[in-house]
């Protein structure tokens, strides 16, 4: 049944239920929100998004439904001035200094000042107690700028399943479940929660500072580790269509190379398939996705022997360059500052984690692809004039470069199964995206019935891990081969990136990554020359 009503003199229709706030976006009337997000179930809490309704009520247009022959104005003196009057009570508590924010030029609450042009910093008079987290090396929680929108308590309960978060009633803003803060459980460091904050409230730990002092000073050897999720998000964040200018401006950044780290992952999976034989578990972790390693590590402890022992395809990419290329070019290794480029906070944890464990440097820094995005416009590097570059080899393959993608290690791995028989991939390189989970039959090389299960969010691994424990009771005869994120759409779907992705925006996405993987050379890892004269020995591998 439609709905028949007036939105600022157009005469409109709507179906019954729909709110004003959806009717009025998809007529190409844009109301500005601080809370409301289309893929989260939220209580209206911000007011910014109201409407006038005649004879004269200001209504919540995200939580009120439009009416039969309803007229409503969404830019009417009373409805501005209640815009402006509830925008700077939040202002009132919060942190001023947008010039030092990480959220500089890509904040809700910023944007929407310029729109209500309200240029107060804050209510005089008005004091609030706030609470502030530096505890986890992933994420980090500025309570004087939390607007108490609920947003990413509402994404870590409903997306992620995980509810680490939660608005304190006495202090009006969110604070971590935990007493002992986001480097406890249930957090996992996923950043889900960063990507839906509208005003940088919750961010991932910053490394600008090192990284660019690193770069100014030239004193170091300086390599960017780039993956290929993060080079087709930096792209797009750019507006660059070929990804030699995006190398380009890394370099006039300071990184004397830009390393493809795609061929990093050619060597996990090359070393993961030739030590599949090695042991008989029957259930096997294919990809090392941090954050679903920080979980096995809080809640199932009794599974971390399913983790790889090789080191995660950046890290082993970084410690191949150091060993191998570095003293190839004459570079003392401790000479060399390696950062990776990604789209996932969890890698930060991984650098603080290995940089204990390890015996051997990997990486120097972890940046995602907000804070390199943040800092070549800070900078105001992205120049259309900036000389194109390529990638310094060695270079990664096709289905390396998709290494992320949820399913893309159980290809290349699969791939690399059946190259060493002798027979044809027994899985086709087929678009794992969507759905959250898809479990497929086979039978791997030699007749050994297998399972591969491929998930994705939080929720979803979960439930994958528990299918795969009931099935390795009833038949244990059953291979078991798990390709696992804990981000929605893996590392397209990444904490380090700009916001949540609705499913069509992963698959766009999705199709910029699979337009880099089409422009290498080679498609599989074991075509890649490159890989036997740097692949390590097996005792240079690394377990937690």
């Amino acid at each position: 049944m439609s709905v028949h009503f007036t939105l600022d003199g157009n005469a409109l229709t709507a179906a019954e239920g729909t709110t004003i706030l959806e009717a009025a976006r998809a007529n190409g009337t844009e109301l500005p929100t601080l809370c409301h997000l289309p893929e989260l179930k939220l209580e209206e809490r911000c007011g910014i998004c109201v409407v006038e309704q005649e004879p004269g009520e200001l209504v919540n247009s995200c939580a009120t439904a439009v009416e039969e022959g309803a007229v409503y104005h969404s830019g009417s003196p009373a409805v501005m001035s209640r815009r402006r009057e509830v925008t700077r009570l939040l202002l009132s508590r919060h942190e001023p200094s947008c010039q030092v924010c990480d959220r500089h030029g890509d904040c809700e609450l910023e944007r929407l000042l310029g729109k209500l042009n309200i240029s107060e910093a804050m209510i005089a008079g008005l004091s609030f107690t706030s609470y502030h987290d530096r505890t986890s090396p992933v994420l980090s929680l500025n309570g004087d700028r939390c607007l108490a929108c609920g947003r990413c308590v509402a994404v870590c309960s409903e997306k992620q399943g995980l509810d680490a978060l939660r608005i304190d009633p006495e202090l009006l803003q969110v604070v971590p479940v935990s007493e002992y803060g986001l480097a406890a459980p249930p957090c996992i460091g996923c950043g889900q929660c960063t990507l839906v904050c509208p005003a940088g409230a919750l961010m991932p730990r910053s490394s600008v500072t090192t990284v660019e002092s690193t770069l100014i000073s030239r004193e170091r050897y300086s390599v960017a580790l780039l993956e290929p999720a993060a080079a087709a998000m930096l792209m797009s964040e750019l507006g660059l269509n070929a990804l030699p200018r995006l190398i380009g401006i890394l370099h006039k950044l300071g990184f004397q190379e830009v390393v493809d780290a795609a061929w990093g992952a050619d060597l996990y999976l090359t070393r993961l398939a030739e030590e599949f034989n090695a042991d008989d578990k029957a259930i096997r972790l294919l990809n090392r996705d941090p954050s679903v390693e920080r979980y096995l590590r809080q809640k199932r402890p009794d599974l971390l022997g399913l983790i790889p022992t090789l080191a995660p395809p950046t890290r082993l990419a970084a410690l191949t360059w150091r060993r191998f290329i570095a003293t190839e070019q004459g570079l003392p290794p401790g000479h060399c500052y390696l950062a990776q480029i990604t789209t996932e906070t969890g890698n930060k944890e991984s650098l603080t984690r290995y940089s204990s464990l390890a015996t051997e440097r990997g990486l120097d820094a972890t940046l995602t692809v907000r804070e390199l995005t943040s800092l070549i416009r800070l900078l105001k590097l992205d120049s259309p004039s900036t000389k194109p570059r390529s990638y310094a080899k060695p270079r990664g393959s096709g289905i390396g470069t998709l290494m992320g993608v949820p399913g893309s290690a159980a290809v290349g791995f699969l791939d690399l199964l059946a190259h060493q028989a002798g027979e044809k991939p027994t899985l086709g390189s087929k678009n794992y995206l969507l759905p959250e989970k898809e479990t497929q039959s086979l039978t791997l090389p030699g007749g050994c019935p297998a399972v591969v299960r491929i998930a994705h969010g939080m929720k979803a691994v979960v439930s994958t891990i528990e299918d795969a424990e009931k099935l390795a009771q009833e038949d244990p005869a059953v291979v078991q081969l798990l390709d696992l994120s804990a981000n929605p759409g893996g590392s397209l779907g990444g904490g380090g990136l700009h916001r949540l992705a609705s499913s069509e925006e992963l698959q766009r996405r999705y199709q910029a990554l699979l337009f880099l993987s089409e422009g290498a050379s080679v498609h599989s890892p074991h075509q890649n020359r490159h890989l036997r004269r740097y692949l390590p020995k097996s005792e240079e591998n690394e377990t937690d």
